[in-house]
């Protein structure tokens, strides 16, 4: 508190972490684990040269290598340093009016280390080694402008604010393989005999938002709120980087008025409604934009590295766009010893982003769009209720539940879109399964009808 009406704070926090992976995680082929329960009992550890036993030393048998040997000759580290700090300042302008500002930044320095030994059987022949160097960056700097006022029956909160947020990110790898021996680990590159080509990449992207909240309650028993917010992202094309989300809620507390102060029974009731606007803006970076990329290439017998496009852009791609309704009902009885919420909602996404394919014709597999339209519509239900209440001991039980119906309305052109096992179509839930449908085979007393279909 450096003065009466300003203050200050903020905090600063450091961790180094290092976690070793047994196995890779969503990794497969020659596990530990696996290894452990397929490596014969009677093969030993060790033998008396000090070479590793392995199933394969049995005749007939096959597999991978002692799970102890890929214990000690496989490495997987990833090490991570993290420093968060956020510093804000409180300034009262006027009695009921405060300006607080806020600066956060989060820097994660993160490396993976990964060594696979000579001769770890289906692991590594010749033995390889991987370094990947991450730096992630990320700052965020807000402006928050907030009024509070009672005057008689009527209670005011407004706030105006303005935020803007950067994330960056580099990574750099480097890899060789062949070594003579496992003694280096990843610890230099240099003694792999082959080194191969190393790889890097960067991106960034901000996000700039204006935004202002109403609320406004009368006796303590109606209350409206009023949001509207404007957010950009770099994400977008230049045209449609911005778009702007309403919002407004009603609600009505049934407890406060007259005709309920004889009702003992119900200690709360209160009645809800709401609209508003969300955006979603979680693509990866870039993708309005047309991306450049390198390909090899053998030109006189040498191997040739040139620059082409690799991704094809959409400087029309803009915000997806949610829009929710929703009506809820809170109950509580017996002191609220018995607490009901009911919520009914639903949910439309439009211009939905996703990756639509596109024909190979153009040298592309697919593009980043705005697609069409989803519906999820359903309720909520929760209870809760304290069965016993005492000074040494309570009891409360909690009970919920949700449906929730899920529909694609719309996709641009109208054309299902395949990935794997799924579909997205229109009239169904988005990631439905496909499959074909057997109708039955062909008898000999349709053998002219199969012909028709070339099928003898």
């Amino acid at each position: 508190q450096i003065k009466s009406w300003l203050k200050v704070g903020g905090s600063l926090g450091y961790t180094d972490q290092i976690d070793r992976q047994i196995d890779i995680l969503g990794g497969g082929g020659i596990t530990v684990m696996r290894q452990v329960t397929e490596a014969l009992p009677f093969i030993p550890v060790k033998y008396d040269d000090g070479s590793w036993g392995r199933n394969r030393d049995y005749p007939g048998m096959e597999g991978g290598d002692s799970p102890l040997r890929v214990i000690e000759e496989r490495t997987y580290l990833l090490r991570t340093q993290t420093m968060l700090g956020s510093m804000y300042s409180n300034i009262r302008l006027m009695e009921g009016l405060e300006l607080r500002t806020t600066l956060g930044t989060n820097v994660i320095n993160q490396r993976l280390d990964n060594y696979n030994g000579i001769d770890l059987q289906y692991i590594s022949s010749t033995g390889n080694a991987v370094v990947v160097n991450n730096r992630f960056n990320s700052w965020q700097f807000e402006n928050y402008l907030t009024y509070n006022k009672s005057f008689g029956i009527h209670s005011l909160n407004a706030v105006a604010g303005l935020a803007w947020q950067h994330i960056d990110r580099y990574e750099v790898t480097a890899r060789s393989q062949t070594y003579i021996d496992n003694f280096y680990n990843v610890n230099n590159l240099g003694a792999g005999a082959v080194i191969q080509a190393p790889g890097s990449f960067a991106n960034a992207y901000g996000i700039n938002s204006y935004f202002g909240r109403i609320n406004y309650t009368l006796l303590n028993k109606y209350l409206v709120t009023f949001t509207g917010r404007r957010d950009g992202s770099s994400k977008f094309g230049s045209d449609n980087r911005f778009a702007f989300f309403p919002s407004a809620a009603l609600a009505w507390k049934v407890t406060e008025e007259d005709f309920m102060k004889d009702l003992s029974i119900i200690s709360n009731l209160k009645l809800r409604s709401s609209y508003g606007e969300t955006g979603n803006s979680e693509i990866n970076a870039y993708q309005a934009d047309e991306i450049m990329g390198n390909y090899e290439v053998i030109f006189g017998g040498s191997r040739q590295i040139g620059i082409g496009a690799s991704r094809m852009g959409n400087r029309g791609l803009k915000w997806e766009k949610v829009r929710q309704i929703d009506f809820g009902l809170e109950l509580g009885l017996f002191d609220n010893r018995i607490n009901l919420e009911l919520d009914w909602y639903k949910k439309t996404a439009t211009d939905m982003l996703l990756s639509a394919p596109v024909p190979r014709s153009s040298g592309y597999n697919e593009v980043s769009m705005n697609i069409g339209s989803m519906e999820n519509k359903g309720i909520e239900v929760a209870v809760n209720t304290t069965n016993i209440r005492s000074e040494n001991f309570t009891w409360n039980t909690l009970f919920n539940i949700s449906l929730n119906k899920n529909k694609v309305l719309a996709l641009t052109g109208g054309s299902d879109i395949y990935s794997g096992a799924t579909v997205i179509r229109v009239g169904e839930p988005v990631g439905s399964f496909f499959g074909r449908v057997h109708l039955g085979t062909w008898g000999t007393h349709e053998e002219a009808e199969a012909q028709k279909y070339k099928m003898l």
